[in-house]
């Protein structure tokens, strides 16, 4: 019990960063984009859509998220890496990428979820921090989403979205 009062503050602040994002994420999309012609709104501002839309909620709000439900048990739990410690870091790991095949039907996004997860559970266990795993998603994220702008010449929101899964985020019959 000691150890969850220990990274009380830690998670405090995580909960709050996130919290914030979660209301700018919501302002964002209420107040900047229009209620009409969506796609031509985020095709004529790619820059803008990038840069205030996709990197604050894919580097850093699901960052957030996900470390804290599939990292922080871990970071909590163990002091040192251990053989529990890999028993449960592989459990967490395995449900870590199933959420990333569900979400985007992507064996590559599967693969790559699952090689990256011990490592950043290794990390976060290692160094008894939260915010290095945070750290290592956000910048994974990042890497991912300029590399989905610079070769495969997805410049929106939607296109990001549809590349990855196959679905629009939003129709322009909802948003009217």
């Amino acid at each position: 019990m000691q150890r969850i009062y220990f990274f009380l503050p830690t998670i405090s602040i995580i909960t709050g960063i996130w919290v914030l994002l979660s209301t700018y994420i919501a302002l964002f999309l209420a107040f900047c984009i229009p209620r009409r012609n969506i796609t031509e709104w985020t095709v004529s501002n790619k820059s803008r859509v990038f840069w205030l839309l996709c990197v604050p909620w894919c580097c850093f709000y699901a960052s957030l998220l996900e470390e804290m439900i599939f990292r922080a048990p871990l970071v909590i739990l163990f002091v040192r890496p251990s053989l529990g410690f890999w028993g449960v870091a592989v459990i967490l790991n395995l449900l870590f990428s199933l959420c990333h095949w569900f979400l985007y039907k992507n064996p590559l996004q599967f693969c790559l979820t699952l090689l990256w997860g011990p490592i950043a559970s290794f990390v976060g266990v290692v160094y008894q921090s939260l915010w290095l795993p945070i750290l290592i998603h956000a910048a994974y994220n990042l890497i991912i989403l300029v590399l989905a702008v610079l070769i495969l010449r997805k410049h929106t929101v939607q296109d990001i979205y549809k590349h990855l899964t196959g679905q629009r985020i939003i129709s322009d019959s909802l948003r009217m």
